[in-house]
């Protein structure tokens, strides 16, 4: 994937061999061992259309790096601002997507947003889901 990305760039003087591929995809492997290829898919699809940053005539290791920390800030944040919104609902206050993101922006500036918050964000997405699908399913026993 990263050679695809690699060779579909409009780089003229630096980009990545073959050796340079295969290093970087080790190290992005051992680095980024909880994330999946569907975010590198994401991440490589948001930095062609410019939205992760510049591509200065070169593409190599720490530019990837850089945009796939940048993609992950922007992922933590929606799901800051949908834990957020969730709690909103839950204590019966006004919420608006833009509140929730204003907050999720100012947690991620002055980088109180730690694993253990992200651990959490992803048991309550969990537990969320499974409350839906054990609502679902009782609604279809009721119907049926």
């Amino acid at each position: 994937m990263i050679a695809m990305f690699n060779d579909s760039l409009k780089v003229t003087t630096e980009k990545m061999n073959g050796i340079e591929i295969y290093e970087t995809a080790i190290m992005f492997c051992q680095k980024y061992t909880h994330e999946s290829i569907s975010d590198l898919m994401l991440c490589l699809k948001m930095a062609k259309a410019g939205e992760l940053g510049t591509i200065y005539n070169r593409f190599d290791t720490a530019t990837l790096f850089q945009f796939f920390n940048t993609y992950l800030e922007m992922k933590w944040a929606r799901y800051e601002s949908k834990l957020a919104s969730i709690k909103t609902e839950n204590d019966g206050s006004v919420n608006t997507e833009y509140n929730t993101a204003v907050i999720a922006k100012e947690r991620f500036e002055k980088n109180k947003f730690t694993d253990e918050k992200w651990k959490e964000a992803v048991r309550m997405q969990e537990v969320l889901d499974m409350k839906r699908e054990l609502n679902a399913l009782k609604n279809d026993k009721e119907l049926s």
